[in-house]
């Protein structure tokens, strides 16, 4: 049951437009006028599903798409996602959406480049200078200060999207490619349903002269309809955090965060609701400088135990926290540095919960039960999840486990796996097994394709 990638149909015909800045403008001040009165039926959308998921992709355009400004990626507009036909998540957090206005995204929200260091390719102080930006395209830079992410720059040539949607609709792949000066880059992303969770994997080559880092992260803009950040809702995050640690944010709400259990602790619940005009920002990044190979997960819950629990393939490198009444955001931050020619991939899970009260104690076991049982999830090791995979391979080893139960803890990444296991590729779908071979599996690096843990024939 493979999945074609050899074709790949344009979603729509771009259009470059002219670099005059009042040109430029005007075609602004134009998609304001329009996104302001559209609806949510006049983006381009598709929907991904399974019997329990419904997983609602805005699809990348430069005339009509729901997201056309220069700072989040096109492809990562997810939402709403509706469960079991009653729950949702992932709606509108800024009402009325303005599609050309920056932090006007939704759901995963993914962004590569950031003020500091790894700012957007070629990016320069200066009017009227371009600069690429992953998963959009070339923008202007019509302000002579810094890069500010808040800043509406002028969108001038919008990367092509191509698409795939598979015939069961539950898997879409778009990919584009874009060169500006010395910088070049081809990117890929496929997302797919199964059950309650949304995997995404992303392929991304630097196909230019020049190297480059960046800084990428997800929003995660976490919401349910007519349900306000505050009192009930909490988060855990993959690492210990002191009274300390909430030293340095942003905002007067940091009493309503308290602990679920003694600090440090990486869980936490808001004791109290959040007003309209009490926003809470918190950059851990220190924190996470301090630990060793942390990896990527996190979970978030409403008060009545709705919510989702995500891991990704790469290691945790920054963590910001954001909340105000309409969303409630966590941000892992990774850093990707590519030569030229050089590509890498990562990958993530989102599963969907709903009335799961006992918040903190199910997290984890959502996530061990996600890696054991299913075959067909891409599992990604976590820090919670040490001891039972020491078990899994013992119990591999001595013939306790089936081999497919022992397949489900590799993680597959687009790559060719590294050591014994040179056999198993991605083929044409991220989470197929079809030439896994019973072969030691040994090498634990996600980025190469190996697995968490040694698998056995039994």
């Amino acid at each position: 049951n493979r999945r074609s990638r050899t074709t790949w149909p344009f979603l729509a015909t771009e259009k470059i437009m002219p670099p005059s800045h009042h040109i430029l403008h005007a075609c602004a001040a134009f998609a304001v006028i329009w996104g302001a009165s559209g609806s949510a039926g006049d983006f381009p959308k598709v929907e991904l599903s399974s019997e329990r998921l419904k997983v609602n992709v805005y699809l990348p355009d430069s005339h009509k798409g729901y997201y056309r400004a220069c700072r989040f990626d096109w492809s990562s507009m997810v939402g709403p996602v509706t469960l079991d036909d009653s729950v949702q998540f992932f709606t509108d957090w800024r009402v009325p959406h303005n599609p050309t206005t920056p932090e006007h995204g939704i759901g995963l929200a993914e962004e590569f480049g950031m003020p500091g260091a790894d700012i957007p390719l070629g990016f320069v102080p200066a009017m009227g200078a371009s600069f690429l930006k992953i998963g959009v395209g070339v923008c202007v830079n019509d302000d002579p200060g810094a890069y500010d992410f808040f800043h509406a720059y002028p969108v001038a040539k919008a990367n092509k999207w191509r698409v795939h949607l598979s015939d069961d609709k539950s898997t879409l792949t778009m990919k584009t490619s874009m060169k500006f000066e010395d910088y070049g880059y081809e990117y890929e992303k496929t997302m797919r349903v199964n059950g309650t969770t949304l995997h995404i994997h992303h392929d991304l080559k630097n196909t230019g002269v020049a190297a480059f880092s960046q800084w990428t992260y997800s929003h995660n803009l976490f919401n349910v309809p007519d349900t306000p950040v505050g009192s009930g809702f909490g988060f855990e995050i993959p690492v210990k955090l002191a009274k300390s640690d909430f030293s340095t944010c942003v905002g007067e709400v940091t009493s309503a965060i308290s602990p679920s259990s003694k600090l440090p602790s990486p869980r936490f619940k808001f004791s109290e609701d959040l007003n309209s005009t009490n926003v809470m920002y918190c950059d851990f990044d220190g924190k996470i400088a301090k630990e060793k190979a942390l990896k990527n997960r996190f979970s978030v819950r409403d008060a009545n135990g709705n919510g989702f629990d995500k891991v990704g393939s790469d290691h945790l490198q920054g963590l910001h926290f954001y909340a105000e009444k309409s969303v409630l955001a966590i941000e892992p931050f990774s850093r990707i540095t590519l030569n030229s020619k050089e590509s890498t991939a990562w990958s993530q899970s989102v599963t969907f919960v709903a009335g799961d009260n006992a918040v903190f104690a199910a997290a984890e076991h959502l996530v061990e039960t996600e890696l054991v049982e299913h075959v067909f999830t891409p599992a990604f090791a976590v820090p919670a999840l040490f001891v039972s995979i020491m078990v899994a391979m013992l119990a591999t080893s001595r013939g306790w486990i089936s081999t497919d139960k022992c397949k489900s803890l590799c993680c597959l990444t687009g790559r060719e796996n590294q050591g014994n296991t040179s056999n198993m590729k991605r083929e044409d779908s991220i989470d197929s097994f079809d030439s896994f071979e019973d072969s030691a599996l040994s090498d634990n690096n996600p980025k190469k394709g190996g697995c968490y843990g040694t698998c056995r024939s039994p």
